[in-house]
């Protein structure tokens, strides 16, 4: 009796222990996890935009990717882990190689970050289909994929990338509430596929393309007015069709486009006055305008 009452005291302290023990795993495991979310959605966030931040954003999404990787290691079929180190994954790469923004020039480690971020993305989607910000992520990081490939002349790999954007944006196109963000990367498909078509000379077909991506966003725009990625948005696709229209020789009509687009983004600069990204397609609004008006070397107005 006695050898047995020792051997159930010794019992409940191990368990006691045990308990303990897991509890202490469970507490660091929420907050590592906690910290970084902080860094992948809040803090480089924050940064993204200012000029100058590239080095500060390969620190952040590094940090984020350290601990991120180290709780993967103990929750491999967690679908929300899998997407928040898809998210860091995609943001190391975005301070790469993303082809439209501040980067590192290192495109080669992009597209593997980008890699990793797509296969967990999948995984993440096969578990839980109807998670909306996985699928969402999924549309982000084929489209960086696509213009990666746009950059480097390799057509066919890049229209892959941006027609399975596509697909993957589908389930959410038809789903009965149908996100504003979801939208616009419909919207910003079809600008890059846009862009591939007038690179093969399919210019009526490209046209065609930019102006459902100006509608999309005009709607958008009408919602949101006060958005300003969603106008930012609406004045990409608009040098979309100025584009189109000035391969066919429609110059005033490349013209009014262009200076409407330009229109959008001088308010938005008045509204954020550092944002790196908007100085950035003001000054190829403003470039593109000058060859339309009056280039020595390209078809143009002649003012």
């Amino acid at each position: 009796v006695v050898l047995t009452a020792v051997t159930l005291a010794v019992l409940a302290g191990g368990l006691v222990a045990s308990l303990y023990q897991a509890k202490r795993a469970e507490r660091r495991f929420s907050q590592v996890r906690q910290l970084a979310d902080t860094f992948v959605f809040e803090v480089y966030d924050a940064i993204a935009r200012i000029p100058g931040a590239t080095k500060a954003r390969e620190l952040v999404a590094g940090k984020a990717l350290g601990y991120l990787e180290s709780l993967e290691r103990e929750a491999h079929s967690d679908p929300d882990l899998q997407f928040e180190l898809a998210s860091a994954y995609r943001k190391m790469a975005d301070v790469q190689g993303r082809a439209l923004g501040a980067n590192l020039g290192d495109t080669p480690a992009a597209l593997a970050n980008y890699g990793r971020a797509e296969r967990l993305l999948r995984q993440a989607v096969a578990a839980r289909p109807e998670m909306e910000s996985a699928r969402l992520e999924m549309v982000e990081v084929l489209m960086e994929q696509g213009r990666i490939h746009s950059d480097a002349g390799d057509g066919a790999r890049a229209a892959s990338s941006f027609q399975r954007a596509l697909e993957a944006a589908g389930p959410l196109e038809r789903s009965e509430t149908v996100s504003s963000k979801i939208r616009q990367q419909l919207a910003l498909a079809l600008m890059a596929i846009s862009d591939l078509e007038r690179s093969a000379a399919d210019i009526g077909k490209a046209l065609d393309t930019s102006q459902q991506a100006v509608r999309i966003m005009e709607g958008l725009a009408a919602e949101n007015p006060a958005a300003v990625d969603v106008r930012q948005t609406l004045a990409v696709a608009l040098s979309s069709i100025s584009k189109a229209k000035g391969q066919t020789n429609d110059l005033q009509g490349a013209r009014d486009a262009r200076q409407r687009s330009i229109r959008i983004l001088e308010q938005l600069r008045q509204r954020q006055p550092q944002d790196a990204e908007i100085q950035r397609d003001l000054m190829v609004g403003y470039g593109s305008l000058g060859d339309l008006l009056g280039s020595p070397t390209l078809p143009s107005l002649g003012d």
